[in-house]
């Protein structure tokens, strides 16, 4: 099974009528959620997070009745049904992501909405930080803030670990190609990729070596894929 990142522009479901027929379709769980949020934008993500949570796992072969899923107690989510298939969600702004993967993945998507380098430098390890601080211009130490951000989340979200590690106990380093290099951490090594999904965006993906040496694919699809009177094709 080749390792696929999906990610779809969930603003579609400002249509009235998508957003009631989302929300029909999905889980009590979802709906429950989706019920709490507070805001617009959080409801579409929720909503939009788990349509492409289902068309993901159908493209993976796995029916309906095989997609519940929980969340473990450090909040890494995995299926119930007896399966070999990792996934792992994220979403910011009006962009939901879903991976899934023949091993342990992780994925992340952040709006570059700013620059804090207060969080920086009490959550970024102490040559990141440095790289930061060293970039020419603020819009290039806004892109590599939101780089080096994305990078760490999806490690964290691969390891299953959460808060129990720190940020700053590891350091996202770079070749001379720009790339981010694989991490070794406790004895394993972690790969990453990057994808460009959006301008506004900053997106990464990243698999415990050893699972799978192919990258991965990206897809973009709309979460209306399943919806009624709408494409169901993907982009």
């Amino acid at each position: 099974m080749t390792t696929r990142l999906y990610a779809a522009d969930v603003s579609e479901l400002r249509e009235e009528r998508l957003y009631n027929a989302a929300y029909q379709k999905a889980s009590d769980e979802r709906r429950r959620k989706v019920d709490d949020m507070r805001f617009g934008r959080d409801r579409r993500l929720s909503l939009g997070v788990e349509m492409l949570l289902q068309y993901a796992l159908g493209r993976a072969g796995l029916s309906r009745g095989d997609m519940a899923y929980r969340y473990g107690k450090d909040g890494k989510p995995y299926l119930l049904a007896e399966t070999k298939l990792h996934f792992n969600l994220s979403h910011a702004g009006e962009i939901a992501l879903c991976a899934v993967s023949p091993g342990e993945i992780g994925c992340d998507v952040e709006r570059q909405t700013g620059l804090n380098m207060r969080i920086a430098e009490r959550f970024f390890a102490g040559e990141e930080y440095r790289q930061l601080v060293q970039q020419e211009s603020d819009k290039e130490m806004q892109e590599l803030f939101f780089r080096l951000w994305t990078l760490k989340e999806s490690f964290i979200k691969t390891s299953g670990l959460g808060l129990k590690i720190p940020l700053d106990s590891f350091c996202i380093s770079f070749g001379s190609d720009g790339r981010p290099l694989p991490l070794l951490y406790e004895g394993r090594t972690y790969s990453f990729q990057e994808f460009t999904i959006h301008p506004d965006y900053k997106c990464s993906v990243c698999r415990e070596e050893g699972c799978e040496s192919q990258p991965v694919l990206l897809e973009q699809v709309r979460v209306s894929w399943n919806l009624p009177d709408r494409l169901t094709d993907p982009l």
